[in-house]
C-alpha cells in the first residue's frame, strides 16, 4: 500500500492506547485473506519495549480473527536509516570512532587545540586524550543527527558571535581528518553515511513503512523519511482536531505544547515525601486497583531509575513480584562485578582492593579449593577455608598498604596471606604479564581477560542449574561481546595503552549494557518514562512526576548552551518539554485509571520540586496545586503485607549461654568486664567472640598502647633501666619502638599509621624524662612485664575453693632506701586510677585489676604487706603534664570490699550468671548486634550524662 507523496500523519485518537489502535489500522489497511500478510511492511517504533509489545499485539489480533500472521519487520527508529540505504563502507562502532578522534586530536599541534581546550593534555598519559575524544565524538554525534556539521555551526555563529568561530572551524578541520582516519582503515562514520545518502537522494524504501508514535525524530531521520515519503505512513496517537500540535513527520511542535493547558484531574495527583513514602504510596495504589485489574493490566512508570529498588522491595513485602523493563545493569552481574574488582586491584595493588576482590563469591570458591588442596600438613586455616579470617586479621593488626610490598615480619598470618597473594597473582598472571611493559595492545589485553574469566567460570557454570545457569551464561555472553568489540578494533586505530586505561574502557562499556529477563503475567511491570506513552496497560501509576526527571533539562553544556541549541533547533529544553507534555497527555487520555505520584525528594535525598508539566494550567490552579503537593501529608492507610503482625516486639531472642565448663582461672582484667556486663563477659571470655574489622585504617587504642607497652617491656628487660643518662634512655626507647613499628607495620606503613608511630615516639621521649627522674628519686625498675599464672600460686580463695588468677604486670618498682614496692600499669591516657576502679557516687567497684595484683605479690617473690604496696598507673598521655606515675589512694577498707566484689564475680562465673546489663551498651559496643542495642539511643544518653556532669560541676 502506498500513501500520497506528501507526508500527512494519520491521527488515530487517544481514547485508547496507541498500539492497539495501530493494529486495528493495519487490519483495515492490509485486509487479510486466508493469511494476514504484512511481510512487505516495515513497522518503525520509538523503543524496544513498544517493538516487542506490538509484535505480540499483532499475533493476538490475527488469532482473534482466525488468521495466521505473516509478520512485518518491526524495528526501532535508530535502526531505520540503515534499512533505507547501503553504506559504502562498514560503519565504525562507538569505540572505533573514539579511537579515531583520539588519533586526530593527538596528531594536531598542541597550540592549535587551544580554541577547543585551554590547556591541551601532555602526550602521555593517554587517558585525558581518550576523555577529550569521547566528548568530541558525542558532540559530533549530536550535531550530525540533526544534519549539522561543525562548519554549519561556525557559519551560524559568524554574524552574532564571531569570537566562537575559531573553535568550530578547528572542529570542522579535525572532522575532515577524522573521516580520513576512518577511511584509511576501511570504516566510515554512520552520520556521514546517512547525510550522504539523504543529500544524494539514494534512499530506497524496503516496501511500505509505517511509523508509529515517533514524535521526536531527529533531522537526519526526517530527511531520509522525506526521501521515501510515498511509501511512508505516520500514525499519531491524538485526535484529528489536535493536528496543529504536530508537524508533517508526526513530531510534536514545541511552541504548541508549551502554550497548551494539560488536562490533569487533581484526584490523579498523589503527594509523597521521600523514596520510602513514594514506594508505600505506590503499594497502596496497586492494592486499591487489585479488585479491578489483573497484575498484567497495571504498569508502574519510573522516572528515576534509582526508585526501582525501593518500589520493588515494597511490592515484594506486599506479596507482589515486579519485573523491571529497564533490565538489570550488566555491571551488577557476578562476572562483571568480578571484572570491576580486578580492574580496581590491578590499578594499585592495594590491600583494600585485594580484600574486596577475594571476597567475590566465585573467586572465593576457586581460591578456597586451591588453597585447601595445596595446604601444608597442620595448616588448619588454609585447609578449612579460614584464610579470609587470616587476611582480615593481618589487615586489622598490621595495616599493610600494597600486596606488592613485603608483609610485616611480625604478622602471625604472614605465610598464609602470602600464599593467598601468590594464588591471586597466579590467576591474574595472563593479565599482569600482558601489562609487564607498562603499555599493552588491546587484543593482547582482551585475550588475557578471556583467560582469567574462563578459569573461574568454566567450572562455575557447570555447577549451576536452571535460571541461575541461564543468567550467568547471559552475563558472560554480554561481557564476551564487549571484550570482542575492544579486541576487534583495527590495528591502525589501536593505541598502546596502560592496562588500567583499557580496563576502564571495558568497564565503561559494560556499565551501559542491561540484561533483560522475560516478564510474566503474575508480575507487575516497572517501565521507564520514555516507554510509557506507548504502553498498553489499562491502569498506570507514574512515580516521580518531578524535576529534574520530567521533563529532562540540559544545563551548562560547554559546547552547546541553551541559546545555541534553540537557534539550531536541536534537542533543546523546549523540545523535551513538548515531547513529555504530549506523552503525559496521551497517558492520561488513554488509560481507564491513572495516578501521578509527586515526591519531595529523590532516592538519594535530593529535593525534587513538582514537574513543570503540572504548571501547564491557569496561574491560580498552578498555585493551589503546588501548595497542596507541598503541604503536610495525610497519614497513609496501612497496607497488609507478608510482614503484617499484631506483635509489639520482635521474636528474635538474644542468644542464651549454653551449658559450659566453668573456668578455674581468669585474667585480672576480665573481672572488670564481668562487673560492667556479665553477658558481654560471657561472649568475650567464655564464647571467645572477638570483633575483627578489616576496614580500619589506623591503630586502635589497644594497638597504639601495645606499641608503647612492648617498647617499655623491652627497655625494662634489656635496656639501660637504671641509667640516669636521659639521652641513653631516650635513644633506647626510640630505637626499640621504631624496630617494633617496622616489624608490625612494614617499611611503608600508611600515612595514619606513620603519624601514630610518630606520636608514640614523642610520648616515649616524655617517658624517658620521667624514667630518669624516677631513678634519681631512688626507685629501681625491678621487673618488667612479669607474667603470673595459677602455677605461680596466684589464687583467690572463694567459699573455701581456690580460683586462679593470671595477668601480666607491666612494671614493678622497688625503693631500697625504705623497702617500698610499687606495682604499676602502663596506660596511654591520663585517667586517675582510683576513678577508673571505684565509683564513689554509688560505692561500687567498676574494675578490679589493680586490687587483684595484691594477690599476686607472693607469686612474684615480694615479701611485703600486700595492702601497703603502691598500686597505680604510669600515665602516658598526649601532653607533658599527662605523663607521670599516678598512685591510687586505696584504703585497707576498700581493699577488703574489692576482695568481696572479686569473690562475687567468681561465684557468678561458677554459677553461670550472665545477665545482660542494659547500661553497658556504648557507641563502641563490640556486641551491639548480638545484644540488639542501638547506638543512637546511647549517643543521646551519653550527651545527657555529660550535661548532668557539667550541671553538677
Amino acid at each position: 500500500m502506498a500513501s500520497e507523496s506528501t507526508l500527512k500523519p494519520v491521527f488515530l485518537g487517544w481514547k485508547r492506547p496507541l498500539l492497539p489502535l495501530a493494529a486495528e489500522w493495519l487490519w483495515r489497511a492490509y485486509p487479510a485473506q486466508d493469511q494476514w500478510d504484512l511481510s512487505q511492511v516495515t513497522i518503525v517504533l520509538p523503543g524496544r519495549r513498544a517493538k516487542r509489545q506490538f509484535g505480540d499485539l499483532l499475533t493476538q489480533f490475527a488469532n482473534q480473527h482466525g488468521r495466521t500472521l505473516d509478520g512485518p519487520l518491526i524495528i526501532t527508529t535508530g535502526g531505520l536509516p540503515e534499512r533505507l540505504y547501503k553504506p559504502t563502507d562498514p560503519i565504525a562502532n562507538e569505540m572505533e570512532q573514539t579511537l579515531a578522534w583520539c588519533q586526530v586530536l593527538r596528531a594536531a599541534p598542541s597550540d592549535s587545540l587551544t580554541p577547543l581546550v585551554a590547556t591541551p593534555p601532555p602526550a602521555t598519559p593517554i587517558a585525558p586524550w581518550l576523555e577529550l575524544a569521547g566528548a568530541v565524538r558525542r558532540l559530533h554525534e549530536e550535531l550530525a543527527s540533526e544534519h549539522y556539521s561543525f562548519g554549519d555551526v561556525a557559519a551560524e555563529l559568524a554574524g552574532e558571535t564571531p569570537q566562537e568561530m575559531p573553535r568550530w572551524l578547528l572542529l570542522d578541520k579535525l572532522a575532515t581528518s577524522y573521516d580520513q582516519t576512518l577511511a584509511s582503515v576501511g570504516l566510515s562514520d554512520p552520520y556521514a553515511q546517512r547525510r550522504r545518502a539523504a543529500d544524494a537522494k539514494i534512499c530506497q524504501s524496503p516496501g511500505d513503512v509505517v511509523v508509529i508514535g515517533a514524535v521526536d525524530l531527529n533531522k537526519s531521520i526526517r530527511a531520509m523519511i522525506e526521501e521515501i515519503a510515498p511509501s511512508v505512513t505516520i500514525l499519531v496517537g491524538a485526535p484529528p482536531e489536535e493536528s496543529d500540535l504536530f508537524d508533517e513527520w508526526g513530531c510534536v511542535v514545541s511552541q504548541g505544547w508549551i502554550d497548551r493547558t494539560l488536562e490533569i484531574d487533581e484526584q490523579q495527583l498523589v503527594p509523597a515525601t521521600d523514596a520510602e513514602d513514594q514506594a508505600i504510596a505506590t503499594s497502596r495504589i496497586v492494592s486499591d486497583w487489585r479488585s479491578q485489574f489483573e497484575l498484567d493490566q497495571i504498569t508502574i512508570g519510573i522516572t528515576d531509575e534509582a526508585m526501582i529498588a525501593p518500589i520493588s522491595q515494597q511490592l515484594v513485602v506486599d506479596g507482589i513480584d515486579a519485573h523491571a523493563e529497564l533490565g538489570e545493569p550488566l555491571i551488577r552481574s557476578a562476572p562483571a562485578r568480578l571484572l570491576s574488582l580486578v580492574v580496581d586491584y590491578i590499578q594499585n595493588r592495594s590491600f583494600r582492593a585485594f580484600s574486596s576482590l577475594v571476597r567475590h563469591a566465585d573467586l572465593h570458591a576457586m581460591l578456597s579449593a586451591e588453597l585447601s588442596s595445596n595446604a601444608a600438613e597442620g595448616d588448619a586455616s588454609a585447609a578449612s577455608g579460614n584464610w579470609l579470617i587470616a587476611l582480615d586479621r593481618l589487615r586489622s593488626e598490621h595495616f599493610p598498604l600494597r600486596t606488592s610490598d613485603p608483609l610485616p615480619t611480625a604478622a602471625a598470618d604472614r605465610e598464609l596471606v602470602g600464599r593467598l597473594i601468590a594464588a591471586v597473582d597466579q590467576w591474574l598472571q595472563p593479565l599482569l604479564a600482558s601489562d609487564a611493559g607498562g603499555e599493552v595492545r588491546l587484543a593482547d589485553w582482551c585475550d588475557a581477560v578471556h583467560t582469567i574469566l574462563a578459569s573461574v567460570y568454566d567450572t562455575r557454570r557447570k555447577s549451576l542449574r536452571g535460571v541461575w545457569q541461564k543468567r550467568l551464561g547471559q552475563a558472560l555472553a554480554a561481557i564476551d561481546s564487549a571484550i570482542d568489540r575492544l579486541s576487534s578494533v583495527p590495528q591502525q586505530l589501536e593505541l598502546a595503552l596502560p592496562s588500567g586505561t583499557i580496563a576502564e574502557m571495558l568497564v565503561a562499556q559494560i556499565a551501559e549494557v542491561r540484561l533483560h529477563q522475560p516478564s510474566a503475567a503474575d508480575k507487575i511491570e516497572l517501565v521507564g518514562w520514555l516507554d510509557l506513552a506507548l504502553d498498553t496497560s489499562d491502569a498506570l501509576c507514574v512515580v516521580g512526576l518531578n524535576e529534574p526527571f520530567v521533563p529532562e533539562s540540559v544545563v551548562a553544556d560547554p559546547f552547546l548552551p541553551g541559546g545555541l541549541r534553540h537557534r539550531l533547533k536541536i534537542a533543546d529544553n523546549d523540545q523535551r518539554y513538548a515531547r513529555d507534555a504530549y506523552a503525559l497527555s496521551l497517558m492520561l487520555h488513554s488509560r481507564s485509571a491513572s495516578r501521578l505520584i509527586v515526591g519531595r525528594a529523590s532516592a538519594d535525598g535530593s529535593p525534587t520540586p513538582p514537574s513543570r508539566l503540572l504548571a501547564a494550567c491557569s496561574p491560580q490552579t498552578a498555585a493551589t496545586r503546588t501548595l497542596r503537593l507541598l503541604e503536610e501529608l495525610p497519614p497513609r492507610p496501612s497496607v497488609a503485607s507478608i510482614w503484617t503482625t499484631d506483635q509489639s516486639s520482635s521474636d528474635l531472642p538474644i542468644p542464651v549461654p549454653t551449658a559450659y565448663d566453668p573456668p578455674t582461672i581468669l585474667s585480672v582484667t576480665a573481672f572488670g568486664d564481668y562487673l560492667r556486663c556479665p553477658y558481654r563477659f560471657y561472649l568475650r571470655h567464655i564464647a571467645k567472640l572477638r570483633p575483627l574489622d578489616d576496614t580500619v585504617v589506623e591503630l586502635a587504642a589497644n594497638q597504639f598502647g601495645n606499641l608503647i607497652h612492648d617498647a617499655l617491656e623491652e627497655f625494662g628487660k634489656t635496656g639501660p633501666k637504671h641509667s640516669t643518662d636521659l639521652h641513653e634512655v631516650e635513644a633506647c626507647l626510640l630505637d626499640v619502638a621504631s624496630d617494633l613499628g617496622r616489624q608490625r607495620y612494614g617499611e611503608h606503613p600508611s600515612a595514619p599509621v606513620r603519624l601514630q608511630i610518630t606520636s608514640a615516639l614523642n610520648r616515649l621521649k616524655l617517658v624517658a624524662q620521667r624514667q630518669v627522674e624516677r631513678t634519681h628519686q631512688g626507685w629501681q625498675l625491678w621487673a618488667a612485664e612479669r607474667q603470673v599464672d595459677v602455677q605461680d600460686n596466684a589464687v583467690l580463695m572463694v567459699d573455701g575453693s581456690p580460683f586462679g588468677l593470671k595477668g601480666r604486670i607491666d612494671r614493678i618498682d622497688y625503693h631500697p632506701d625504705n623497702d617500698r614496692w610499687a606495682v604499676i600499669d602502663y596506660k596511654t591516657h591520663a585517667h586517675d586510677p582510683f576513678k577508673k576502679h571505684y565509683k564513689k557516687t554509688t560505692d561500687e567497684w567498676i574494675d578490679l585489676q589493680l586490687p587483684l595484683y595484691r594477690h599476686m605479690l607472693s607469686a612474684l617473690g615480694i615479701e611485703a604487706d600486700r595492702d601497703s604496696v603502691q598500686l597505680g598507673y604510669f600515665n602516658i598521655g598526649e601532653r607533658q603534664a599527662d605523663v607521670r606515675v599516678n598512685i591510687a589512694e586505696f584504703t585497707p577498707q576498700l581493699y577488703a570490699s574489692a576482695d568481696i566484689a572479686a569473690a562475687d564475680v567468681v561465684r557468678g562465673v561458677r554459677e553461670g550468671r550472665f545477665v545482660a546489663n542494659p547500661d553497658a551498651a556504648t557507641n563502641f559496643d563490640d556486641y551491639a548486634v548480638i545484644c540488639q542495642t542501638g547506638s543512637i539511643e546511647h549517643l543521646f544518653a551519653d550527651q545527657e550524662e555529660d550535661a548532668l556532669e557539667e550541671t553538677q560541676a
